[in-house]
């Protein structure tokens, strides 16, 4: 991920237990076109093995709002259409729908 965003001060912190990204910052990826809730499913469906997000339609959104001079779009986790607990993708995006952080967990292999 690093790489393929040029972003080699990315930070990156790992969730063992999700076994996903628990957080990721210090990047701008590249500007998403759509609706902030567009964007934020596209570069989740661009870094899927990252996240082990296997169907964006998992996920829900279940918040929405103004932040860090852009916004935060917030997916809840689901399986067969029953909520995850605890299991999600928060995306940060700025005012022109680059994602500039990402957290989870993302749960991955749930059954």
């Amino acid at each position: 991920l690093k790489t393929s965003l040029n972003a080699p001060n990315m930070t990156v912190r790992w969730n063992d237990f999700g076994g996903s990204i628990d957080a990721i910052y210090d990047f701008a990826s590249e500007s998403f076109p759509g609706t902030p809730e567009e964007a934020a499913k596209a570069f989740i469906a661009n870094n899927a093995a990252v996240f082990g997000v296997s169907d964006t339609n998992d996920l829900r959104v279940f918040s929405q709002r103004a932040a860090l001079g852009g916004t935060l779009v917030r997916f809840q986790q689901t399986f067969a259409g029953i909520p995850v607990k605890d299991g999600g993708i928060g995306i940060v995006m700025n005012k022109n729908n680059q994602v500039i952080m990402a957290s989870g967990p993302f749960f991955r292999n749930i059954n």
